[in-house]
């Protein structure tokens, strides 16, 4: 009887499963045997698949169920909060892949105070595709920013994550990412305007002290005691005790360079809240309800050049009760895929229109706009900004040339200077027709000769007389008196 005998087995292989096949194979190598070469190169291959393929496996599993993560979407405001954290920490400018942007390409002024700011068109460099670690509050958080190229507006995103099923070190974060972007938002006024199908924050600006505009005082005194109001921490409840919608509209109109666009600018900036400026050119009624609806709930919208939309509507236009007295223009309805004004009548004050906004419409012809969009309840207040008259003249006149404590430290030289410049103004006011010019076009005169007032006087007569005869502006009595 023969007996087989059984191979013998290592001990190693107890622990490590195949090291006497790859001991034997390396040692074969090592003799010159080609063919134990080859099959060394095929285990290695297999080990290096099986290797990547286990990690992969379990970092996806780690991923899915142990994992916290938070997306935040560009054009959202909070990518920009996030962004800006990011860009300022030192673990992002070692970062082996960047993505280059110039702060001032988007007109952002919100630029961290390590930035140099003195440099023109000053660099951002904010991770790029790679996955960053970076410990914060003790935590261990991952950052990672992508670009979806599939679909139809590519929008970037940044990942952070972090391992553990609490999400509370990412709301910290978040928080903080807030907290310094406010901060460096101090002074200053936000711009939105739409982008794609949402808001994007275009630029930002110090805010102009409502003193600088340059209007008649007792227009802008009382459209800011109605605003004051408006905006007062109780007003929403008085309003919701009486069923009254929380909303206010205001209709600014005149000549173009009156001014009406600065004032809304510095209205924004006097009662700390962001500007969402729309233009209408190019929107149709779908988008332009997508957009007021993502309004937040204190803003200011400003709705620039009204007129431009169609300010008629066809016979079979709805209209609701209050606008039945309205004239319905036989002119055919407007083509689809623009706005309609029963579109921005009913994001105005229909029934899914926001509330806490103040809403300021812009237009250079008043006698162009439908009654309804007009009527009371949608625009609770009319401002007619004038040419310039004498007063105004006098007062473009004084903020021009007159001299700041920055400018002039001396105290008592700076008030014989600028007592100098209020006896210029009263004469310059005086050179200047009243009514007949807008403060833009007599602004960009004074600027002209802003390193001498009396140059300023000296040519005022001039440049009347050569605005009149280029015929570059008319005088025009037409405009309706405000409410």
């Amino acid at each position: 009887m023969h007996h087989t005998s059984s191979p013998n087995v290592s001990v190693m292989d107890i622990f490590f499963p195949g090291f006497t096949g790859f001991t034997a194979a390396l040692h074969q190598l090592l003799s010159g045997n080609l063919d134990s070469y080859a099959a060394l190169l095929c285990i290695y291959g297999m080990l290096m698949f099986s290797g990547k393929l286990l990690c992969r496996t379990v970092g996806s599993f780690v991923d899915t169920y142990f994992t916290t993560k938070t997306d935040v979407h560009d054009p959202d405001e909070a990518y920009d909060m996030l962004e800006c954290w990011v860009s300022a920490q030192d673990f992002a400018k070692n970062a082996c892949s960047s993505l280059v942007s110039v702060d001032s390409r988007r007109g952002r002024a919100l630029i961290h105070p390590d930035c140099d700011t003195a440099a023109k068109k000053p660099l951002r460099f904010t991770p790029w595709r790679d996955r960053l670690s970076f410990w914060y509050k003790g935590h261990l958080l991952f950052l990672q920013c992508t670009q979806n190229e599939v679909a139809l507006f590519p929008r970037k995103t940044m990942t952070v994550s972090c391992v553990g099923r609490s999400s509370q070190i990412l709301r910290d974060l978040m928080d903080e990412c807030r907290f310094d972007y406010l901060k460096l938002s101090e002074n200053k006024t936000s711009i939105f305007e739409h982008h794609n199908n949402g808001w994007k924050r275009t630029i930002t600006r110090d805010t102009r002290p409502i003193e600088t505009v340059v209007m008649k005082e007792e227009l802008k005194q009382m459209l800011l005691k109605d605003i004051r109001s408006f905006l007062d921490p109780r007003a929403r409840s008085w309003y919701a005790s009486r069923g009254l919608p929380y909303r206010r509209g205001y209709l600014l109109y005149g000549r173009p360079g009156t001014g009406k666009s600065s004032l809304s600018m510095s209205i924004a900036g006097c009662f700390g809240l962001d500007i969402y400026v729309l233009s209408l050119a190019g929107i149709n009624d779908g988008r332009l309800s997508a957009l007021f609806a993502e309004l937040p709930q204190r803003c200011v919208v400003l709705l620039e050049d009204v007129d431009a939309v169609g300010t008629t509507r066809s016979r079979g236009a709805d209209t609701d009760e209050s606008d039945s007295g309205s004239e319905v223009s036989r002119s055919s309805p407007k083509p689809s895929g623009s706005l309609s004004l029963s579109g921005l009548l009913n994001v105005l004050d229909g029934v899914a229109s926001q509330e806490g906004r103040v809403l300021i419409m812009t237009t250079n012809h008043i006698e162009h706009l439908d009654g309804a969009l007009i009527r009371p309840g949608r625009v609770d207040k009319k401002i007619e900004f004038e040419l310039a008259d004498a007063e105004v003249v006098r007062k473009l006149f004084c903020t021009v040339f007159e001299q700041s404590e920055e400018e002039m430290s001396d105290a008592e030289t700076r008030d014989k200077s600028n007592e100098d410049v209020r006896q210029l103004a009263v004469r310059f006011a005086g050179a200047v027709p009243e009514l007949e010019f807008s403060p833009a076009d007599i602004l960009s005169f004074l600027l002209a000769n802003r390193g001498s007032p009396s140059s300023a006087l000296a040519d005022a007569e001039g440049w009347v007389f050569k605005t009149r005869k280029g015929g570059t502006l008319r005088r025009c009595d037409s405009w309706g008196q405000s409410d």
